[in-house]
C-alpha cells in the first residue's frame, strides 16, 4: 500500500489509484474496499480472518480505525478515507505489517515498502541511535518506531497516522490489558499435553530444524522434540 498526502492540495491526477484527490492518493495492489457512512471508505490490504463483511463494516462505523483493527484477526495495512482532505492510516492489532512514513515540504509518504519512503525523501542519512541499538542490543533490529534511515519512521502498536489539511501526526490508542485467568495445576498439565501433541504431529522422527531465538518458544519446542 502506498499513500501520498499533500497539505497544499497540489497532487496531480493519478490513474489506477484506489482513491485520488488533490490532497490524497491511495494505491494498493490487492485491496478490500469497505464503504462507510458519510461518504467515508476503508481500504484494507492484506489478510482479514474470521469476520464477515457486515461485521467488519459495523466495526469501522462504530470505532476509530485502530480500535476496530483490535477486534479482528489480520495481517494488514489500512486507511480510512474520511474525505478528500483527511485520512487515517492504521495496521492490524500487532502491527504484523510494517507501515513506514516520512514527510517533506508539506507532503507525506506512507507505504508498506521501506524503499518507497526512502526514495520519497531523496536523500536520507543513517539514524545513529537505531544503528547503536542494532550493534549493542540483542535482536539485530532498529527500535520498533524507528528505521535505520533518518526521517523515516514506523507506526507502533496501537498507533494510527492522521493525515489532514490542518496538520498530520501520530495518535496512540488507549492500552487496556486483558484480565488473566486463574489457572491451576490441572490447566497447566492440560496445556503441556496439548503442546506435546502439537509438536509431535508436526515433527519428524528423521530430522527437524528449529530456529532458536533464545526465547521460551523455540527453546520449549526443541526440548519437546528431544524428549
Amino acid at each position: 500500500m502506498d499513500i501520498l498526502f499533500d497539505t497544499a492540495g497540489s497532487l496531480a491526477e493519478s490513474s489506477g489509484a484506489r482513491y485520488g484527490s488533490a490532497f490524497l492518493t491511495v494505491r494498493a495492489k490487492r485491496c478490500l474496499s469497505v464503504p462507510l457512512s458519510r461518504g467515508r471508505r476503508a481500504f484494507i490490504e492484506g489478510g482479514v480472518y474470521g469476520i464477515s463483511a457486515p461485521r467488519l463494516k459495523a466495526l469501522f462505523e462504530t470505532h476509530a480505525p485502530v480500535e476496530a483493527a483490535r477486534r479482528f484477526e489480520g495481517d494488514l495495512a489500512g486507511v480510512v478515507v474520511e474525505g478528500p482532505e483527511r485520512a487515517i492510516v492504521f495496521a492490524d492489532a500487532f502491527n504484523r505489517t510494517e507501515i513506514y512514513y516520512a514527510s517533506k515540504a508539506g507532503r507525506w509518504c506512507v507505504s508498506t515498502e521501506l524503499e518507497r519512503v526512502v526514495r520519497f525523501l531523496g536523500k536520507a542519512g543513517y539514524d545513529q541511535s537505531a544503528l547503536a541499538n542494532y550493534f549493542t542490543v540483542y535482536g539485530g533490529y532498529a527500535p520498533k518506531k524507528q528505521t535505520f534511515y533518518e526521517g523515516v519512521r514506523r507506526l507502533g502498536v496501537g498507533e494510527s497516522l492522521v493525515l489532514s489539511r490542518r496538520g498530520a501526526g501520530v495518535r496512540t490508542g488507549s492500552f487496556r490489558p486483558e484480565p488473566a485467568g486463574a489457572y491451576g495445576a490441572d490447566k497447566l498439565d492440560e496445556y503441556a499435553r496439548v503442546f506435546e501433541e502439537s509438536v509431535r504431529i508436526r515433527s519428524s522422527k528423521k530430522m527437524n530444524w528449529v530456529f532458536l531465538s533464545s526465547g521460551w518458544d523455540s527453546t520449549a519446542i526443541l526440548a519437546m522434540i528431544v524428549k
